[in-house]
């Protein structure tokens, strides 16, 4: 039986860049609860909202949650007294106890594509100069697995693929590669060098150690989607995150990024291209 009952609402608002979120407060009316929320932007921009909940007083974050309607997602301007509905019971059976909620606001450098093969769609952001799919991609090529190989296309973290597969799995004919070694170090050097780019592109959610998560400064929004062994076994979702590049290191190996193995510092490795990584596709 699916039912809302909250005994306390505690409410935490985040500030990023030069925007502040304030005077964040509350209702629940019936199965859904609204919260209103000020904008201030300095300068004015737009910008993209996200709103998260904790069970645990902040321990733990989860996803963003999926079924707010409202003055939430992109092109959000400067207001007061802003809107977001969120529908309860569709993300979860029940809710009950002391719930904290974040609000995020991110630089709006953002938008979205559909793929064509499949209708998949994917959020993007614009990062330095170069432009980012904000998710794991999630076509079914050959030799592309789900983790631990149980399906489900909503489930947020993606695939993954060997790195033969990896290398014809992005959209190309639509504008978009797998990025090689040398755009990931670009990219990690335009938010600061490896040792401090891991917690700009790490989400602030989905990291089961609280030691591991990230601030997503960046909006590259990096979950941890775990990788698959050369024996079929997957194993490090929750805490690990591995990518394949499209350069080679040598016939049997290729370069890889990952985080989790420290709170701030995004990993350079050679792989074994039969596992199974993670894709994050770049704009040509």
């Amino acid at each position: 039986m699916k039912y809302i009952y909250v005994i306390v609402f505690l409410v935490l608002s985040n500030q990023f860049f030069a925007q502040k979120i304030s005077n964040v407060r509350f209702e629940q009316v019936k199965r859904k609860v609204i919260i209103n929320y000020d904008l201030i932007c300095n300068p004015a921009n737009s910008y993209f909202i996200q709103i998260y909940l904790s069970k645990d007083n902040g321990q733990h974050w989860s996803l963003p949650l999926e079924h707010v309607s409202g003055e939430v997602g992109e092109n959000q301007g400067e207001g007061s007294s802003k809107t977001i509905v969120w529908d309860v019971l569709k993300d979860m059976d029940s809710l009950t106890g002391s719930i904290r909620f974040k609000i995020v606001a991110f630089k709006s450098k953002i938008g979205s594509i559909v793929d064509q093969r499949d209708n998949q769609q994917y959020k993007w952001v614009k990062i330095g100069d170069q432009v980012w799919m904000v998710e794991n991609l999630n076509y079914q090529t050959g030799k592309s697995w789900k983790y631990n190989n149980i399906s489900s296309n909503n489930d947020g973290y993606g695939r993954l693929y060997s790195w033969e597969s990896a290398m014809s799995s992005c959209p190309d004919g639509y504008g978009w590669h797998l990025p090689s070694d040398q755009e990931w170090s670009e990219l990690t050097g335009f938010l600061g060098g490896n040792k401090v780019a891991g917690k700009k592109i790490k989400s602030i959610s989905g990291w089961e150690e609280v030691y591991f998560k990230g601030n997503n400064e960046s909006g590259f929004s990096a979950i941890p989607a775990g990788y698959r062994k050369v024996d079929g076994i997957s194993e490090g979702k929750g805490n690990v995150a591995v990518w394949w590049t499209s350069t080679q290191y040598q016939p049997e190996r290729a370069w890889s990024r990952s985080l989790g193995y420290g709170p701030d510092e995004v990993l350079r490795s050679y792989e074994d291209k039969r596992r199974g990584f993670s894709v994050r596709c770049i704009k040509d």
